[in-house]
């Protein structure tokens, strides 16, 4: 079984949890203190954001040429993507850890697109305003307790990330889906569906509604 970020470092002897909230769906965030040692994820589970709220310098990343930290990095540590760090110095930082499956879902209803347009790359000490804010408004919400916050920060985060540029050829949209799911809610009569989906130029097209998959042929 793959093991998260959290996992790794909740076994290192240095590093301490001092406030966590879990926000269910493959969620949560943690904000934690380290010092003087070393650790290493192996192709970790989950996507990891990461804030250093205080201190920093005297962290390294050793696989990238050993570059330092400092207050405000933001790192993004994409799932699979593997790391070593050594810690001289004791320093702050929150995490926020989620799953593939939750952070496309939150993506792909933001953005009202496919999911497969979601733009996530690994990043180490990168400038980033909007991830830094929102992170650090995770951190309140862990130290408070405050799920509402949490949440606000989350759905934040995602809105303002990139789109890719994919030539999707397949699929529709989630607002066509939305009213395709709507419009057989209302005519239930599959006799009626089948009499308008003749009617359409395209009778190959392929139409999903969440539970079953039509074909109109």
């Amino acid at each position: 079984m793959r093991q998260s970020v959290h996992d790794f470092l909740g076994r290192s002897p240095t590093a301490h949890t001092i406030a966590r909230l879990d926000l269910g769906a493959g969620c949560s965030v943690a904000v934690w203190e380290n010092s003087h040692g070393r650790v290493r994820y192996d192709a970790p589970e989950n996507h990891t954001f990461s804030l250093y709220l205080e201190g920093g310098t005297g962290t390294r990343r050793l696989d990238a040429g050993g570059i330092s930290g400092r207050p405000g990095a933001v790192c993004v540590m994409p799932e699979g993507c593997g790391s070593e760090w050594e810690i001289t110095a004791p320093f702050r930082f929150v995490h926020l850890y989620i799953s593939d499956a939750r952070l496309r879902g939150g993506f792909a209803a933001t953005h009202d697109c496919d999911a497969r347009l979601m733009d996530l790359h690994e990043a180490t000490f990168a400038e980033d305003a909007g991830l830094a804010s929102g992170l650090r408004q995770l951190s309140r919400a862990a130290e408070n307790d405050d799920p509402l916050l949490a949440e606000s920060a989350l759905a934040a985060m995602i809105g303002g990330f990139a789109r890719q540029n994919l030539p999707l050829r397949s699929g529709l949209s989630p607002h066509v889906l939305r009213r395709i799911d709507d419009w057989i809610e209302a005519h239930l009569d599959g006799s009626s569906i089948w009499r308008t989906w003749r009617t359409l130029p395209d009778c190959q097209t392929f139409i999903s509604t969440g539970c079953s998959t039509w074909r109109v042929a």
